[in-house]
């Protein structure tokens, strides 16, 4: 709800203006590229936000009253405490060099640790700042998309103070939430996830992926998608 954030266009010229593939690239393969609130391993997973494109974003600003001669100013915050990662800062500085691209975004990067930070997120004190969700240690409660969208959608005037409202947006969580056939949930989730490219109530940016370790001889190692790793699939190469 604070300026320039509460123009929709300013909110797609941001999206526009991201490199997901070099925002995960800052993380050396520990982070991918999220193109959508809900992970890829989360069922019901679409893909919606655009591909990059600077001069689409221009075209937004522009028409929004900004230019390369009257630069959009905006303050970019960040936890700096390593509650996240020890690549924080540079992650935001990528950040910053992505929107700044357009030659019309001017990005001032801030720190603060964690505590400060979300005490001044639930006061609205920061109106662009990077979240991390869920937090750390701290797993989503259900496997099920609605664990990745709803809360950013119904506990926007708390906690992280987004203001964000939707009368598209909340009729299609209600319906979601009160349909119980996996196939038209499933459908229902893809249309909130594609409304979100549109409103952006946030802009996913980058997801773990899910990671097991072992040894270069023991095969089949994978992960499902409640977290678990099956040892009926392990194999082991016979010594040489």
């Amino acid at each position: 709800s604070t300026e320039p954030w509460d123009s929709e266009r300013v909110r797609q010229a941001a999206a526009l203006s991201i490199d997901h593939e070099a925002l995960a690239a800052v993380f050396n393969g520990a982070r991918l590229p999220l193109l959508s609130p809900v992970p890829d391993d989360i069922p019901g997973h679409t893909p919606t936000l655009p591909a990059r494109n600077l001069d689409q974003a221009r075209v937004l600003l522009r028409a929004e009253g900004y230019s390369e001669d009257m630069k959009l100013p905006i303050t970019l915050w960040y936890v700096n405490d390593g509650r996240y990662s020890p690549n924080e800062e540079a992650y935001a500085t990528a950040i910053k060099a992505q929107l700044e691209e357009t030659g019309i975004f001017q990005v001032e990067l801030a720190g603060a640790g964690w505590d400060e930070f979300r005490l001044q997120i639930s006061q609205c004190g920061f109106p662009a700042y990077l979240l991390g969700w869920p937090s750390p240690g701290q797993p989503t409660t259900y496997l099920d998309a609605t664990s990745w969208t709803d809360f950013f959608v119904t506990a926007t005037d708390s906690i992280f103070c987004s203001n964000y409202e939707s009368d598209k947006m909340t009729d299609l969580v209600a319906e979601a939430r009160a349909e119980i056939e996996e196939g038209p949930r499933l459908e229902l989730y893809s249309r909130i996830q594609t409304l979100w490219a549109e409103e952006l109530p946030t802009l996913p940016l980058t997801q773990e992926p899910r990671r097991a370790v072992s040894l270069p001889t023991i095969g089949g190692v994978r992960v499902d998608a409640l977290g678990m790793m099956h040892y009926e699939w392990l194999t082991k190469a016979l010594d040489q």
